[in-house]
């Protein structure tokens, strides 16, 4: 991957660690309250297809990181 894919990478890590942390606040503040009941499933099934998501992603990380294939120095 060249550098203009490598900060699109990093960059795309930004944005989500971002607005993960931007749920969580809202989620700690009360913000799930506010949903009706359809509101919340709907919030709950978006959340779990998201967790599913990442640990694909985190599947390919893995891939990635094999002994060996990250230097050291």
């Amino acid at each position: 991957m060249d550098r203009d894919g490598a900060d699109a990478v990093e960059q795309a890590q930004e944005v989500l660690v971002t607005r993960l942390d931007q749920l969580v606040t809202l989620v700690e503040q009360g913000g799930l309250r506010n949903l009706d009941d359809a509101g919340l499933i709907r919030f709950l099934q978006r959340f779990e297809r998201l967790r599913d998501r990442l640990l694909l992603a985190e599947s390919e990380f893995v891939l990635h990181a094999q002994p060996g294939s990250l230097s050291t120095g």
